[in-house]
């Protein structure tokens, strides 16, 4: 396949539905597909905030540092709160860099498309208020750094878009109680 072949309409469609459902469990509404000859860009805008975020999808299998930039751009012109980009292969080493330092998600080639949580057997991630954190944390007599720790890589915690030091709820199922609620702390 060359770097410059173009995304398959069924490679589109499932990219739509997979970032759709990622977006949802995100708490977030797409509002609008745009497919240039550069990106399949999808937009969409928080369910509680008034944050609007762009996740542009490269037709070109490699990302370059000037794709970063032009979503950057894209960010300030259009006044959007945060961007996400997928890499149908892979990220140049200053890509990553500049979509780092500008604060830009990348979700890489080796992260599902597909809300994981809709598997029976991943058990549902939830990102803990600060709330949440306080009533645990005197609930069970422990600190936050004590808790067992879970990183930030980790492909639900991706998906959930939980950062480093947050603090998330894993609900499984159990034969011997109804269900298993176990804390982690995100890690870098």
């Amino acid at each position: 396949m060359s770097s410059n072949q173009r995304l398959t309409e069924d490679e589109i469609e499932r990219y739509k539905r997979g970032i759709t459902d990622i977006l949802k469990r995100r708490g977030y509404t797409v509002t609008s597909y745009e497919e240039t000859e550069k990106s399949l860009d999808i937009y969409a805008d928080s369910d509680k905030t008034s944050e609007k975020m762009i996740v542009r999808i490269p037709m070109k299998e490699v990302v370059g540092i000037s794709f970063v930039r032009e979503v950057n751009e894209k960010l300030e012109k259009e006044g959007l709160s945060s961007a996400v980009l997928v890499s149908r292969r892979r990220f140049t080493h200053y890509a990553k860099k500049e979509a780092e330092s500008t604060g830009i998600e990348i979700l890489s080639s080796s992260h599902p498309i597909f809300d994981l949580f809709k598997h029976d057997l991943v058990p549902l991630h939830e990102i803990l208020t600060s709330e949440e954190i306080e009533e645990m944390t005197t609930r069970y007599n422990i600190g936050v750094r004590d808790l067992p720790k879970i990183f930030e890589n980790d492909p639900a915690i991706k998906t959930i878009h939980a950062l480093a030091g947050d603090v998330v709820r894993i609900v499984r199922s159990s034969v011997f109680a109804e269900e298993s609620i176990i804390y982690r702390l995100v890690v870098p």
